[in-house]
């Protein structure tokens, strides 16, 4: 697995600064340095840096994981509070508090000295360590693993191939329920039974034909085609904001905008 990127000094720089040396849970106090510039406070990622973490965002480079505008300082009690119930702090709330409590200390001239940025780093350090160890200490061989290693373009691949896998799994059901019918018809003329009467039964009246139509034909494809039409357009709104410092994404960029225009072209609802 590549070593996980560190965040960058002056990132932490600034965020102290503009944090007051509070902790930015509103109506918290708590310091993130005691007066002997001890760190009790700790630096906590709004989006998480690994995969299976609380508010992971899969499309964020570790570059955006680990900048300004992801990470808030906290007091130990309410980072555990708010990784703890990703539901109830999601994403936009926790940028909303920071913005509402750095606007207060946005003049700020705190600064950290040596000693106090080691430990912030090596706080850092140490969570994501101890994030890692809870797979590597696994014994049933079936928890999640997560990687820091995938460039933007694999992830937005392996997204792709996991909505792929599920329309088949949702295609074999259908198959399934088609083929229902007549397995049942089968059954019967196994066990002897006279299944000419089960054709005098209305089709609507018939548990075994056309079941869970609407959900099979209407509702299944609309909902897939909605998910696509909603990830082609996340894919692309990330990939142009990566562009504007990496111009080395425009061809992935070029090429997924080509493709949600094919695929918006045919967007129309099942009906």
């Amino acid at each position: 697995m590549t070593k996980r990127k560190a965040i960058k000094p002056d990132t932490y720089r600034v965020l102290y600064a503009r944090s007051g040396n509070k902790c930015a849970f509103p109506g918290c106090c708590t310091p993130i340095f005691e007066d002997n510039n001890q760190l009790t406070g700790e630096c906590c990622h709004i989006e998480a840096y690994s995969k299976g973490g609380p508010r992971f965002n899969a499309l964020l480079s570790d570059d955006d994981k680990n900048s300004y505008d992801n990470l808030i300082l906290m007091c130990s009690r309410h980072h555990k509070i708010i990784d703890g119930n990703p539901d109830d702090y999601p994403v936009e709330y926790l940028k909303s508090i920071k913005a509402s409590h750095e606007e207060k200390y946005m003049e700020s001239t705190l600064k950290l000295n040596n000693s106090m940025l080691n430990q912030l780093m090596e706080s850092t350090q140490q969570y994501w360590h101890d994030i890692k160890y809870i797979h590597d200490k696994d014994t049933t061989g079936l928890h999640r693993e997560y990687s820091t290693d995938l460039s933007i373009s694999q992830i937005i691949t392996l997204l792709e191939e996991t909505i792929n896998n599920l329309e088949e799994i949702f295609d074999f059901h259908i198959q399934s329920d088609e083929s229902l019918y007549n397995e049942f018809e089968q059954l019967c003329e196994k066990l002897g039974y006279d299944t000419s009467l089960i054709d005098t039964i209305p089709y609507y009246e018939n548990p075994f034909t056309n079941r869970n139509w609407e959900i099979n034909y209407l509702g299944g494809p609309n909902n897939f085609e909605t998910l696509r039409m909603y990830f082609y357009a996340l894919v692309i709104k990330v990939l142009e904001t990566t562009a504007a410092t990496d111009f080395s994404i425009f061809p992935l960029l070029d090429k997924w905008r080509q493709k949600f225009l094919e695929f918006q072209k045919k967007n129309y609802y099942f009906d």
